[in-house]
């Protein structure tokens, strides 16, 4: 009887022992999976296509014309190389061009889309404007190239001239314009990115100071009935996307803990 009342308090120790390994197992596995890898913002290579893009739309712009009134009289007409007139070749480029904007924003708008579920929130609300920059310029330039468009067919002839400049050269005048613009923009966000994806930040829902943080950004005003509605819309909104994180983060949990 007493080995066996021995055996018994020796085999309930190693239960014991053992359900308290897998727990802290448990515990470990878990600790582990609620960091999440970083995953670098995979953008640099679009953005650096983007550049590249924009150098050979300036180059079209004025090789175009250059080629079109080879073999002619020089005017808008086009000459013998193009069946239309050089000015209707870079609207045409032009909206090619925009187009290809289009499919850029939207992959860097499932990109930036993965690191806000990813809890990086900062990085997202600092380039949230820059990464759409570029479309934004361009489709203000459409609307400048329609006006201009309706503008010198209503004022010039086809063999007139009506201007100090050709149809054509106002045309590329719009497109520097908008390369001008967009090319530093797009450098700019490019190295936002890389310095993001060197650094290696933990998430912001992870840092101690991101609580500090939203109380810094929101200083009250000292006169009395004085209320900054801009700093306290830019809290709420950081807050908004704190508690989106982690909705998604604890919903996340809640599915590894029920398999």
């Amino acid at each position: 009887m007493v080995s066996l009342g021995g055996s018994s308090r020796g085999s309930g120790f190693f239960c014991y022992d053992l359900l308290q390994n897998q727990d802290e197992e448990t515990e470990r596995i878990i600790s582990v999976e609620e960091q999440p890898q970083f995953r670098p913002v995979r953008t640099v290579w679009v953005s650096i296509l983007l550049m590249l893009l924009l150098i050979i739309l300036q180059c079209v712009a004025f090789y175009v014309p250059w080629y079109c009134s080879q073999g002619g009289d020089g005017s808008d007409g086009g000459g013998r190389r193009c069946s239309i007139k050089s000015s209707s070749a870079l609207v045409y480029i032009q909206v090619l061009f925009w187009c290809v904007l289009v499919l850029i924003d939207q992959y860097f708008r499932l990109q930036h889309r993965k690191v806000r579920k990813e809890g990086f929130l900062q990085f997202y609300r600092r380039n949230r404007v820059l990464r759409r920059a570029a479309l934004y310029v361009f489709s203000v330039g459409n609307a400048v190239l329609l006006i201009l468009q309706i503008i010198l067919q209503d004022l010039c002839t086809e063999n007139q001239n009506c201007t100090l400049f050709k149809p054509v050269n106002y045309l590329q005048l719009v497109i520097s314009i908008e390369n001008l613009v967009s090319f530093p923009l797009v450098v700019f966000y490019l190295v936002n990115t890389m310095k993001f994806n060197n650094k290696r930040p933990a998430a912001d829902v992870d840092q101690d100071d991101l609580l500090a943080s939203f109380s810094h950004d929101y200083v009250p005003g000292t006169e009395i009935g004085y209320r900054d509605e801009d700093a306290v819309d830019e809290v709420i909104e950081k807050q908004s996307e704190v508690i989106k994180y982690l909705k998604r983060h604890n919903k996340k949990q809640i599915g590894r803990a029920h398999v």
